[in-house]
């Protein structure tokens, strides 16, 4: 019987688990909870059916709908006191509390033996050669400009479309969320600084390899965190070197690279690829051109994002950009298109698809 899981707050990082609920073995989710002044925006019926305020959620004993309630790090930064009732609502109910890494350190003082901890993965990965190992399986790679730009989506949806189509695939997800649907994730040894450089790229090799052996897929799709160039000074955005270290030890079969709502020109495509080719020795073939757009306030050196409208970013930027090629993963017949000229590119050259 699977658990009632409801998650707190929830954020827009949180709607694919609506969105792929079959692929949610253990759980069943049955509330989402907003805080009171806070809006979503989405027009998903399975999302909208789910939501409630917090003040409902208290109100309507919710809670005695719950088994987990998981409770999520929203982009701007929190406090304990944001979570603090909650949580103590969870412990007066003897309910199970499932968390995120990002809020270890906020919630350290609260946690007890019976709560769930989404790490990253099992990194016990035992090996004597120095050799970095073959995949012997095609990989799907994920990049991003930067955060927030429908990575996990994508990944989702490629995991999906090749599953339909009758074909094991294993996903090593970059959102630690993905780990309530079985997935694999990237390993936080990537960038540890107990790790020289060459034995980051030899550790993610090995772990690769291991879920090649674990799970015997016909296809890996794999997500890459951070972006793939800095944004500014202010705003290293991770300089890429997640990326350095991922093209290092993994060779991708097919690369897609997520980019933020706007229109791009022809000499900006070329520009990254070479980017991505001669820095991390990754070929990028297709773009994602996602509706989530960004300004940079210099004030607080910080990135604000803003929503475009769905069908309008699908009529008014998507479309127009066919020449790139250009997707976007909630526009059925363009990300149709493009998942299909991969598999078509993966039966031509790979013999395991």
């Amino acid at each position: 019987m699977k658990k009632r899981l409801t998650i707190y707050p929830f954020v827009e990082e949180a709607i694919p688990l609506l969105r792929n609920k079959d692929k949610i073995n253990e759980f069943e989710i049955v509330h989402c909870i907003m805080p009171n002044d806070w809006t979503i925006d989405t027009d998903d019926e399975e999302v909208l059916k789910k939501l409630c305020p917090v003040s409902e959620f208290y109100s309507q004993d919710y809670i005695n709908e719950t088994d987990v309630l998981l409770i999520c790090k929203p982009k701007q930064d929190v406090e304990f006191s944001f979570y603090s009732d909650i949580i103590n609502h969870v412990r007066e109910n003897r309910k199970q509390l499932m968390y995120v890494k990002e809020l270890s350190q906020i919630i350290k003082n609260v946690v007890i033996a019976d709560d769930v901890f989404l790490n990253q993965t099992d990194e016990s990965i035992a090996f004597t050669s120095s050799e970095l190992s073959d995949i012997t399986v095609p990989v799907i790679m994920v990049l991003g400009l930067g955060e927030n730009c429908d990575k996990f989506n994508i990944q989702l949806g490629l995991w999906d479309y090749f599953i339909k189509s009758g074909y094991k695939a294993s996903l090593i997800s970059s959102n630690v969320i993905a780990k309530i649907m079985n997935a694999d994730l990237i390993p936080s040894f990537i960038d540890s600084p107990e790790l020289t450089f060459s034995q980051q790229v030899l550790h993610v090799n090995k772990y690769v390899k291991s879920v090649q052996e674990k799970s015997n897929p016909n296809v890996i799709v794999m997500g890459v965190p951070g972006g793939v160039i800095k944004y500014n000074q202010a705003i290293p955005n991770g300089y890429g070197y997640t990326q350095f270290v991922i093209g290092n030890a993994i060779k991708p079969d097919v690369s897609i690279l997520s980019l933020y709502c706007g229109e791009y020109k022809l000499e900006y495509i070329k520009e990254m690829q070479q980017v991505c080719h001669y820095r991390f020795g990754i070929n990028v073939g297709y773009f994602h051109i996602s509706n989530k757009a960004l300004d940079y306030d210099i004030e607080t050196k910080k990135l604000n994002y803003f929503t475009v409208d769905m069908s309008y970013h699908i009529e008014n930027v998507v479309k127009p950009q066919e020449h790139i090629p250009a997707f976007n993963i909630y526009d059925n017949k363009s990300s149709e298109m493009v998942f299909s000229s991969i598999m078509e590119e993966l039966q031509t050259n790979v013999s395991a698809i």
